[in-house]
């Protein structure tokens, strides 16, 4: 009982901390003009491009595991890479 106790009151810490650290700037500033992670280079710019890749690509009849808009003119190789769909898909679909 005492360690479940200890348990959620370290839970609870955690989640204070980070709805304060992260969850009000975002809640402030809103969603759309607004995320975490901003600076010029890192994960988040990989995933929105990812994210906005695979509909570009398949719409225009490309292929979306390769693409030349970036590291151009040879291209890069997708697949297996940080903005794979799979990766990025809810589980089950």
């Amino acid at each position: 009982m005492t360690r479940t106790l200890t348990n959620l009151g370290a839970l609870g810490i955690f989640a204070g901390l980070s709805i304060g650290i992260f969850g009000v700037p975002l809640l402030q500033r809103g969603f759309s003009s607004h995320r975490i992670g901003v600076w010029s280079a890192g994960d988040p710019q990989v995933y929105m491009w990812g994210l906005a890749w695979y509909p570009h690509a398949i719409s225009r009849g490309l292929d979306p595991l390769e693409s030349t808009a970036v590291w151009a003119p040879t291209g890069f190789n997708l697949a297996g890479r940080p903005p794979f769909p799979a990766q990025v898909l809810p589980r089950g679909l």
